[in-house]
């Protein structure tokens, strides 16, 4: 879960009391979170896109911070994984206040 703090959140649904891990990832509302799709010999990501103008690749065993990915002037209001074709890594679509939706290419392990 991101939040107007800029904070992420992983909540096991089997016990919703408590998170389980909290983290300050953003200077700005995290404002879109996505699962990257999975890929045989590599770990999952989410994209977070947030109101501080950066997406961030996170872990999401434990909230991490992976990567930032750059490009953005301005808010990053949403994101959008695309499929690995064949052997090529999945791509991120990030699209912000400045008008610009921009390709991402991540090869992450």
């Amino acid at each position: 879960v991101g939040c107007e703090a800029g904070r992420l959140i992983l909540i096991d649904q089997r016990k919703l009391e408590s998170p389980v891990v909290c983290t300050q990832a953003h200077d700005g509302a995290a404002c879109c979170l996505r699962l990257a799709p999975p890929q045989a010999d590599a770990s999952a990501l989410i994209a977070s896109a947030s109101e501080d103008g950066t997406c961030l690749l996170v872990d999401p065993r434990d909230l991490q911070t992976v990567a930032r990915v750059p490009g953005h002037t301005d808010y990053v209001r949403c994101a959008a994984w695309l499929p690995p074709v064949e052997s090529s890594p999945p791509l991120l679509l990030t699209g912000g206040y400045d008008k610009r939706l921009l390709q991402h290419v991540t090869a992450y392990a």
